[in-house]
């Protein structure tokens, strides 16, 4: 087992918590900074997810043991960085007729 997957485990895991110590917490956003800060790190779990299941239906030959990892909030950090980064971009296939 590399060291990657417990260090991505573990990211994700801190992320998740940081998460639902924002929602549930006793802070509130009082700035519009804070805000936006607030906003764009609960729509990025959600946005990022919508992509990397997109991309991976689109360029995946084995889809389910890969889609899982869609549905876990900030799962597409691991994708990205594991997946595109290291392979490059994905080939696109001509459509079948």
């Amino acid at each position: 087992m590399s060291m990657k997957a417990p260090l991505w485990t573990l990211l994700i895991v801190a992320l998740t918590a940081i998460g639902v110590w924002l929602f549930f917490g006793p802070w509130f956003p009082r700035t519009t900074w804070e805000m936006t800060v607030y906003v764009a790190f609960f729509m990025a779990s959600g946005l990022g997810g919508m992509w990397a299941l997109y991309m991976i239906v689109r360029h995946e030959t084995r889809i389910f043991p890969v889609i899982l990892i869609a549905f876990v909030p900030y799962g597409f950090l691991w994708y990205y960085f594991e997946r595109m980064r290291r392979n490059g971009p994905p080939k696109r296939h001509p459509a079948s007729p």
